[in-house]
């Protein structure tokens, strides 16, 4: 078990269903936060809809985020590296897009470090 900065890295703990189950834990457990405070007025649904946002992009099949993990234990690991490349590929042009159109850079911003966090490590550097 290794923390490293805002994910936790850990092998060997359970088979490759165990393992895309416990990474589904996460976002399923901000969709139920939603569902829970979706009723609570403005409030409430402001919290819901950053709860689903963050839940959904949680999702995304790029390593470090949870639907990485989940590429990663269910797919062959050249199949869950290539969607995850693509993935981050594609969260950084929707990103520009979305940025160039007047909506901020946020999204673009995650793309970027997606792809970066995609690039290989070379072993000089582990």
């Amino acid at each position: 078990l290794e923390i490293a900065g805002l994910w936790i890295r850990y092998t060997g703990c359970c088979g490759r269903w165990e393992e895309a189950a416990a990474a589904l834990a996460g976002p399923l457990a901000g969709l139920l936060y939603a569902m829970a405070v979706a009723g609570l007025g403005s409030s409430g649904a402001l919290s819901a809809g950053i709860s689903v946002l963050l839940s959904a992009f949680n999702l995304i099949p790029a390593p470090p985020l949870d639907g990485g993990r989940v590429a990663a234990a269910l797919l062959k690991p050249q199949t869950a590296e290539r969607l995850g490349m693509i993935s981050a590929i594609v969260t950084a042009a929707a990103g520009f897009y979305l940025f160039a159109r007047g909506n901020g850079a946020a999204l673009a911003v995650a793309g970027l470090i997606l792809l970066v966090g995609q690039a290989p490590i070379s072993s000089a550097a582990r």
